[in-house]
């Protein structure tokens, strides 16, 4: 990250500035379960049942190779780069390296399609629009390389179309062993009109507005996270949303609330520090903190 343009996000006057949660904890982790419907009732919410195993599949065979500073012709057509921005266009497994200056990420394949990004020291500065934009799938999984750093941002201006750094039309997953750096300098950190889940990872996310949010449900499980942001740093908002937090630790700097849920919210087993200029949870369902 050397030599990188650093943007500082004003944060309300009495809140805390901490440092960043910079490795993964070493940490336990149950067995997987299939997908739950709807919200969990009440002390019944654990994280791995909620998980399916592509929320934890990391590894990839005979994935498409990138190289985000210089892209090739894609002869089997997985991918079109043009203008400066890079689509992926087919389902299956891609890894990605090198950094990517100007344009972003875009992921346009059919709605029952699953894209897998391994991210394998991978740095993308959008400047117009987000960095990673999924605009349509039924499901995408930013694997961490095991070791690598990963490093997104935005630029400060765009237009009501840009929400987040990391946007997703789509289910989003985050795994993998390695560190994700996000910085939303226009909107938010990380956005999915669907769930959000990071599990077993590292994740630092700034946001001008919110932090981490998903519509249906913000799902971490046993992962090291820190969020600093002006408005709310963990936030679900849907008729059936949720915010369920699992081991790992979990550092907050928020202008607004820690968590926001309107049904469910349940944090059990992590290192968490809240440091909010307003409620830390609210929530107007069930609140199951340990």
């Amino acid at each position: 990250m050397q030599g990188r343009k650093k943007t500082v996000i004003g944060i309300m006057a009495g809140v805390l500035f901490l440092t960043g949660c910079r490795e993964a904890l070493d940490l336990s982790v149950g067995s997987v379960g299939t997908d739950v419907a709807g919200r969990p009732e009440q002390g019944a919410a654990h994280s791995d049942t909620l998980l399916t195993e592509n929320d934890c599949r990391t590894q990839a065979q005979d994935a498409v190779l990138i190289d985000l500073g210089d892209p090739k012709a894609d002869e089997t057509e997985s991918y079109l780069y043009e203008s400066g921005k890079l689509t992926v266009r087919r389902a299956g497994d891609y890894r990605l390296t090198g950094r990517m200056e100007e344009g972003g990420l875009v992921i346009d394949v059919y709605d029952d399609d699953i894209v897998h990004l391994i991210l394998d020291g991978v740095e993308i500065d959008s400047d117009s629009g987000a960095a990673v934009y999924v605009e349509k799938a039924r499901k995408v999984i930013l694997t961490l390389e095991s070791g690598t750093e990963n490093i997104m941002s935005d630029s400060s201006d765009g237009d009501a179309g840009h929400r987040a750094c990391v946007f997703s039309n789509a289910d989003l997953t985050i795994n993998g062993d390695g560190t994700l750096y996000v910085y939303g300098n226009h909107a938010d950190g990380i956005r999915s009109k669907d769930r959000l889940k990071v599990v077993r990872s590292s994740l630092y996310v700034q946001g001008a507005v919110d932090g981490i949010r998903g519509n249906d449900a913000v799902i971490l499980t046993d992962s090291s996270v820190e969020v600093e942001c002006g408005g709310t740093a963990i936030r679900s908002d849907s008729e059936k949303d949720m915010v369920v937090i699992r081991g790992g630790g979990c550092k907050v700097t928020a202008g607004d609330h820690a968590i926001v849920s309107n049904h469910y919210v349940s944090i059990r087993d992590c290192a968490a520090e809240w440091n909010s200029a307003m409620e830390a949870v609210l929530c107007g369902g069930i609140i199951d903190v340990e």
